[in-house]
């Protein structure tokens, strides 16, 4: 079997490996096996070409109930690890100690730090390489939150962002800023964090409960050079009725690039409250939003909005995965974006796929990613013509379309000429049960190893 094709067919998934762990395997490669898989893989080909290899790896720590080395850690001081993130974390016989086992691996050199749980031990842990000039975070991610705030607690979320002023991009994995009743000290403290510096491009957030609008509205409002902001909540409180949205400033949202959000409510409130944000954050009589090139609405069960995405004719990236289309409207009322490379329509109910003719009509011309997984009326006959209707896409993703089978791969790659294929470089099929191994491996073998099939 030709050498490409069976690297393909491993059945240990190297991809998903860390990098550190993927550049330490590399050390006992081949040239010819190292170049093998660049060309297989995307991420590995940056890793393996770049001529500092150990500085802009992501490096993850899995902290045990033993010290680190002093050793390891000047080995990473030296080779100025950039982006660092812990693991394990969560064990209560870690936290006395983790100040101590954190502290020593903050350096100057660090760009981005993340952890998966972040403790009251954690914040003391980065107050104090702050306050001593050993961190100069751009990057901070704070991932779950485990603390709540008393006032015997030291340190706080605002005083460790204040002691970090190159600070630009912070992110919470699960965060309680529900103060309703006033009495969670940690939303106003959260909330106090991301308004001091102002100078915030980039906000992310995943409440564990409700969110008032007024906390949500102070955070934007004080950030006006943000570019990013994701949202991904159960529901929003007093945002008033409809026709009584809180508005923000003008302009405070303009320099916008990214918008993110998930609401996890039942179907008629999340529809609604999707509604009021994307009218909040991007108001009709301020249209069109020219910087917006990303946006990511996925609500379950929630409309496609036609309406509102005309709001953003320069979007290069659109998500709407889990949404479906109304009854009285199909895939031809889609925008006619003109820079439109990345449509991820996963799950998407009601996509029939005679539709895709219409969406290849509107977004075609431009497309280089489309993800069309678990959409269950797709068949062979929608995508015949695959080459025609998406003549640039790169990227296709039919996971789970149960009525895809060998036959599109041969009518595709075995009965025309090389010229006449689609330009796909990669093409996913996970969860196709009627893809055999032996179909794409000829196609495979065809293609000369430029396709990546992922089964």
């Amino acid at each position: 079997m030709n050498p490409l094709v069976r690297s393909q067919n491993l059945c240990f998934p190297l991809s998903s490996l860390p990098d550190d762990v993927v550049l330490y395997l590399a050390q006992y490669l081949s040239p010819r096996e190292i170049g093998i898989m660049a060309r297989l893989n995307r991420h590995f080909r940056k890793i393996f070409n770049s001529p500092h290899l150990w500085r802009y790896i992501n490096l993850k720590i899995r902290l045990h109930d033993r010290k680190i080395a002093s050793e390891a850690i000047e080995i990473l001081k030296v080779r100025g690890i950039r982006n660092l993130e812990f693991e394990n974390m969560v064990h209560s016989y870690l936290k006395p100690y983790e100040t101590k086992t954190v502290q020593p691996l903050l350096c100057p050199h660090l760009e981005k730090l993340t952890f998966k749980v972040t403790t009251q031990f954690t914040l003391e842990a980065l107050y104090n390489a702050a306050s001593q000039g050993k961190l100069n975070l751009r990057r901070l991610a704070f991932g779950t939150v485990d603390i709540k705030l008393q006032s015997r607690i030291k340190r706080t979320f605002e005083e460790v962002l204040k002691s970090l002023p190159s600070i630009k991009e912070v992110s919470f994995g699960r965060v309680d800023v529900n103060d309703l009743a006033g009495s969670n000290p940690l939303a106003d403290d959260v909330q106090r964090a991301l308004c001091c510096s102002g100078k915030l491009t980039s906000i992310s957030l995943v409440c564990q409960e409700s969110v008032e609008m007024s906390w949500l509205k102070a955070v934007v409002s004080s950030n006006p050079h943000l570019r990013k902001l994701c949202l991904s909540l159960i529901s929003l409180t007093d945002y008033g009725e409809a026709g009584e949205l809180h508005d923000v400033e003008q302009g405070v949202l303009s320099s916008l690039e990214t918008f993110e959000l998930h609401v996890r409510d039942t179907y008629h409130n999340s529809r609604r409250l999707t509604n009021h944000i994307l009218d909040w954050a991007f108001p009709s009589n301020k249209v069109p939003y020219e910087n917006l090139t990303s946006l990511d609405v996925t609500c379950p069960h929630n409309p496609i909005m036609f309406t509102q995405l005309l709001k953003f004719p320069a979007l290069k990236r659109l998500n709407l995965t889990g949404s479906f289309v109304p009854k009285e409207q199909s895939l031809w009322d889609f925008p006619n974006f003109q820079t439109l490379e990345w449509l991820e329509l996963n799950s998407c109910r009601g996509i029939s796929g005679d539709q895709l003719h219409f969406l290849s009509q509107k977004v075609g011309k431009t497309l280089c990613y489309l993800g069309l997984a678990q959409i269950p009326m797709i068949t062979n006959n929608n995508l015949r013509e695959l080459a025609i209707m998406f003549p640039v896409l790169r990227t296709l993703d039919l996971s789970a379309c149960l009525r895809i089978t060998d036959a599109l791969l041969v009518e595709w790659y075995i009965k025309h000429n090389k010229n006449e294929w689609p330009k796909l470089r990669k093409l996913i099929l996970k969860g196709c049960e009627e893809i055999s191994v032996d179909v794409v491996n000829s196609v495979r073998l065809k293609t000369r190893n430029q396709l990546l099939v992922d089964l």
